[in-house]
């Protein structure tokens, strides 16, 4: 089954938490197969921030070890995303994306996305951080805009239930419109983001089922 087919992507930014006490990963799983494993239990993930020209390797690494259906977002940051956006040669940074091929589900940039961005990546949603990153965990969905919405909740972690509930009901009702939704928790302290990723996974499904 293609995670991804129901429009509602759930995950956390990056997927190593310090101290992690959420009980998560199997005590024994060795280091090197927790994004795997990861991917196993959550399909969608924020890569973390590059500041420059990702280097072969390590796009290699994110695209070996995650499952055929996940959705990947890729923050750019620095000077160097900038220019980019400003107007600089895409290029380069498609060539070096090319092999998360249709896994590259969104790329943050830093400001106003670049014009020519979804000629190089007409798959991926485009989000401009500042301002369509949308981090109230209290969304109001008469105010949403149409399409795809982007949401990075960075709040201290484990959020009231009711608060996840209510985001439930208005991610399930935006998939029944076809409308594609990201949301990652950031929480990383004890695992926290992955609790609430869990939690808030649950409650869609559960309102899928219905």
């Amino acid at each position: 089954m293609d995670r991804r087919a129901g429009g509602i992507h759930i995950g956390t930014r990056g997927w190593v938490f310090p101290d992690d006490a959420s009980g998560f990963y199997p005590e024994d799983l060795p280091e090197d197969w927790a994004l795997e494993y990861y991917t196993t239990q959550f399909h969608a993930l924020e890569l973390p921030p590059v500041q420059a020209l990702p280097d072969p390797e390590t796009v290699a690494a994110w695209e070996e070890g995650t499952l055929e259906d996940a959705a990947l977002s890729l923050p750019l940051g620095g000077d160097w995303a900038r220019r980019l956006a400003a107007g600089g040669d895409l290029l380069p940074l498609a060539r070096a994306l090319e092999p998360l091929g249709e896994k590259l589900a969104a790329l943050v940039w830093p400001q106003k996305p670049p014009t020519q961005a979804p000629a190089f990546w007409p798959n991926a949603l485009h989000v401009d951080a500042p301002r369509e990153v949308i981090t109230d965990p209290h969304p109001a969905t008469d105010g949403d805009p149409p399409g795809s919405v982007y949401r990075r909740l960075e709040g201290p972690g484990r959020y009231a239930p009711e608060t996840l509930g209510r985001l439930a009901d208005h991610l399930a009702a935006r998939g029944r419109q076809g409308r594609p939704n990201f949301v990652f928790f950031t929480a990383v302290e004890g695992g926290k983001a992955i609790l609430d990723a869990m939690t808030l996974q649950e409650l869609v499904d559960a309102k899928r089922r219905v």
